[in-house]
């Protein structure tokens, strides 16, 4: 319909909202690994992790901080994986000696080498090469 506002799958949070103001600021603080991820563990920890899942930054998040972080994704994989096992968690009862040290199961599995390589090889070529490579016909 004419003059509707256009319907995203990401989800809808404002920048006002001082509990996302907050939020930001805390991944705005973590350092960063070119391959790795940010990722909220069951024991409401968010972490920045390299490729190898090492943690490089933590900060436990309340959970109307989980809620902002969840409001951030699309509404359809909130539906699917984070309905349930959330309620309670509060990364202020988790003792600070496991923010860097989580168990592992809580983390996502590490980037594989393979892919860290090929990523690495496309980052390092030149545009040039990279069309000729991708162009390059192969005898077998």
């Amino acid at each position: 319909m004419p003059g509707q506002p256009t319907q995203h799958s990401c989800g809808s949070w404002s920048s006002e909202d001082p509990d996302q103001q907050e939020l930001s600021a805390i991944m705005a603080s973590f350092k960063m690994d070119i391959y790795g991820v940010i990722s909220l563990g069951k024991d409401g920890i968010l972490r920045s992790l390299t490729a190898e899942r090492d943690v490089i930054g933590a900060a436990p998040l309340r959970p109307s901080l989980i809620a902002a972080l969840h409001a951030r994704m699309p509404k359809e994989y909130v539906d699917k994986y984070l309905t349930a096992g959330w309620d309670g968690v509060d990364g202020f009862k988790t003792p600070e000696s496991a923010w860097y040290n989580p168990d592992k199961s809580i983390l996502p599995e590490p980037l594989s080498e393979l892919k860290k390589k090929g990523g690495i090889e496309k980052l390092r070529a030149p545009k040039n090469q990279e069309s000729q490579a991708s162009g390059e016909q192969h005898e077998e």
